[in-house]
Order: structure tokens, then C-alpha cells, then sequence
């Protein structure tokens, strides 16, 4: 048995849909199999400070499209820093891609996380993003995508950028005068 153990960053996404007395309605917990190349490459420009590694330019795109590089000056990674984690929702049904940068169709959001729950303990690294919204619209939501993203600013511009999409398996009701919460979690052992 080899004396490493083996590396991993593990996501998990939980949907909660209550209604108006506060009673669970609903309950699901996922394993999120989509962390975005930007989540990455992100990662890659705040280690590198905003180096250029062989060659290579280390770019993530906003929810907006554009590249941020981090051979630009102005949108330098190496001169960002995290303003707040955000979630939103979305009824979009076409599967996430490495490549996605921003939520199919948005019913709510992106908005700022309720809370930071820090569910640590031993070598289990293990922090969950929570949000929870509730419907006014009037209608109902049919909710079948989340995403996870930070607010970051480069110099004085602040940016959106996606690390996680996922599409829920099947789509989720949230009536109006529902409340939806959302986790996400990421988690790795030591």
C-alpha cells in the first residue's frame, strides 16, 4: 500500500425546498461533477501571482465572457482579490461543459452566500456556501441548474466568475411563497 494518500477536492451540492411553515418538502444531496476550467485557472493565477508558466497565458472568462489573462495589466489574477462567494439558480436543461462561464437561463441570482459553515473536523477539510431564496414571484420555480461562484475584483472592477455548474438530475418545484436553500460544499482530506 503506497504511503500517499490519494489528492482530492470533492463538491457536493444540496437542495432544500420548504414551504411557507418552514416544513421540508423536499430534500436531495448530490456530488457535483463540475468544477469549470476557470476554477482552476483561477486558482493557477492566484498561486503564480499572475506569471505566465511556459508560455502559457493563464486566462479565466466572466460571467460576462470576457477573458481576464493574467499577462493584462488591468485584469491581472495576481491583483484579484475574493469579494464574496454567490450562488444562483436556473432553469437551463443542457449539461455543464469545462468550459462553461456563466448559467444557462437564471430565474435568481447570482447572489451573495447567507452563510459559511465551516464543517471541518480531523483531516477533513470542509466548507459549505449556503444560500437560501425564497419565491415571490407569483408563480412557480423550476429550478434545474445552480452554479457557485466568487466575486472577485481586479483593481477597482468587480467580475463574476463560475467554479462549479451543475444540472439537477431532475428539475425541482419551488412554489411561490417557498423557500429554496442551497449548499455548496467543498471538501478535501489530508
Amino acid at each position: 500500500m503506497s504511503a500517499y494518500k490519494k489528492e482530492n477536492l470533492l463538491g457536493y451540492l444540496t437542495v432544500q425546498v420548504h414551504d411557507q411553515d418552514g416544513r421540508r418538502r423536499f430534500y436531495r444531496k448530490y456530488r457535483s461533477r463540475s468544477f469549470v476550467k476557470n476554477f482552476l485557472q483561477m486558482c493557477a493565477g492566484f498561486w503564480s501571482g499572475g506569471l505566465t508558466v511556459s508560455g502559457l497565458d493563464w486566462k479565466i472568462k466572466d460571467t460576462g465572457g470576457t477573458f481576464r489573462a493574467s499577462t493584462t495589466t488591468a485584469n491581472n489574477q495576481g491583483n484579484a482579490l475574493t469579494q464574496s462567494m454567490q450562488i444562483e439558480i436556473g432553469s437551463g436543461a443542457t449539461n455543464p461543459t469545462v468550459d462553461a462561464f456563466d448559467i444557462e437561463t437564471t430565474i435568481a441570482g447570482p447572489t451573495d452566500c447567507d452563510s459559511v459553515i465551516d464543517d471541518s473536523s480531523g483531516n477533513d477539510i470542509e466548507y459549505r456556501f449556503r444560500i437560501t431564496l425564497t419565491n415571490t414571484s407569483g408563480g412557480a420555480w423550476t429550478v434545474s441548474e445552480v452554479t457557485l461562484h466568487t466575486n472577485i475584483t481586479y483593481f477597482s472592477a468587480s467580475r463574476s466568475v463560475i467554479i462549479m455548474r451543475d444540472e439537477l438530475g431532475a428539475p425541482v418545484t419551488v412554489n411561490d411563497g417557498q423557500a429554496i436553500t442551497i449548499d455548496y460544499s467543498l471538501k478535501t482530506t489530508v
